[in-house]
């Protein structure tokens, strides 16, 4: 029995950046570390990623190659779940060193497309890397597919950041800690 896709076609865009990176060594990955601070309860906050997927349909949109078609078709899931890493394995002492892996876990392996099969979003947390940090709470956030452009002050990061508590003077704030943290 042949399956029915229900999808849509790329954008002019979507399609230029498809064919760019159909041949590159990496994939595509939205990648951003955000950094909060005081205390952070990392179920509330895997519960709040997962609503601000469930209320964005393009974090619920997915890539699915078809036989005969040079692109893929955009799928749009009525649900995802959110992929979520307890990184309580990792030693806290060097942020540096900390951040990147916790970034790497975030996007999972490199070097190759994402289609449907996987997970629109990828979120992590490191309750022991939080301890060992301080409190700073650098927390990757993993964004796949085809972006057609940013969002505004509404999208899905303002948001939540907004769901975890964070005002506008926090956003800025964490912002600001986090280039003060690269640059020590």
């Amino acid at each position: 029995m042949e399956q029915v896709i229900e999808g849509f076609r790329l954008s002019p865009q979507q399609e230029r950046l498809w064919a760019s990176l159909r041949n590159a060594a990496g994939s595509w990955h939205a990648r951003a570390v955000v950094a909060l601070a005081g205390d952070l309860d990392g179920a509330s906050l895997r519960s709040a990623l997962q609503r601000v997927v469930d209320h964005h349909e393009i974090l619920r949109t997915t890539f699915r190659t078809l036989a005969g078609r040079p692109a893929p078709v955009q799928v749009v899931g009525d649900a995802a779940v959110v992929a979520w890493e307890e990184a309580a394995d990792l030693d806290g002492g060097d942020r540096e060193a900390v951040t990147a892996e916790l970034l790497r876990r975030a996007a999972g392996e490199t070097g190759r497309i994402v289609t449907v099969e996987e997970h629109p979003v990828r979120g992590g947390l490191g309750g022991a890397v939080a301890e060992a940090l301080g409190d700073e709470h650098p927390v990757p956030l993993c964004i796949l597919g085809l972006p057609d452009g940013g969002y505004g002050a509404q999208g899905p990061r303002a948001e939540l950041l907004g769901r975890c508590g964070l005002d506008a003077a926090g956003i800025a704030a964490a912002a600001r800690r986090m280039l003060e943290w690269r640059a020590a």
